[in-house]
């Protein structure tokens, strides 16, 4: 309800589809950076739309103190809701997960940019190569570790630094759950 574009509600309709929420919910978001667990990448997805939904809002109410906080939500929510979805050409289903072959080859930024651009053509939906343009480089810039796409918006740079709070508190909890009890109680203490 908060994506008020035609094209880019049509796109996450399509990608978002019971088979693909069904694939998300089996596999990790990466590797080895933040979901890197069974269902990683559903859980991300939408811990980080919200996310960026709340942080975006604070941005917009607050302001920044100088300038009006405008903000593309429907670009926004797209990005933030389909930041995952690469992952089902990308790694393999089943564990161990790995890298897929096209995967290796191409990776992550051009095998998304595949997908997006087959859902969009096998489903007609009705968008812009602009708009499609400014979705993939704002969830190109949320792996500026990896791309080295600069964010050339506030929507970019909103869903960049949401997804780093994002991974680094999955990987903080990932880590705790991980340790064996007399080792998360030491570090309990420690803080």
């Amino acid at each position: 309800r908060h994506i008020k574009h035609p094209g880019y509600k049509a796109l996450v309709d399509a990608a978002l589809n019971d088979i693909n929420i069904e694939k998300l919910s089996q596999m990790p978001a990466t590797l080895g950076y933040y979901g890197k667990y069974r269902g990683g990448a559903l859980a991300g997805a939408a811990c980080i739309a919200e996310m960026v939904k709340q942080i975006g809002c604070t941005y917009v109410t607050h302001y920044n103190g100088l300038h009006a906080g405008n903000i593309d939500w429907s670009l926004l929510l797209t990005a933030s809701l389909l930041n995952t979805i690469g992952v089902i050409d990308y790694i393999t289903p089943e564990p161990p997960f790995n890298k897929t072959a096209v995967g290796i080859e191409r990776g992550y930024v051009s095998v998304l940019q595949s997908i997006l651009e087959r859902i969009v053509y096998t489903n007609n939906i009705d968008i812009s190569d602009i708009d499609v343009s400014r979705l993939l480089n704002t969830i190109g810039c949320s792996v500026a570790k990896r791309t080295a796409v600069r964010a050339t918006s506030k929507e970019g740079i909103l869903l960049r630094h949401t997804l780093s709070m994002y991974a680094e508190l999955d990987m903080f909890d990932f880590g705790l759950s991980e340790m064996e009890p007399d080792e998360e109680e030491s570090a309990k203490e420690e803080e």
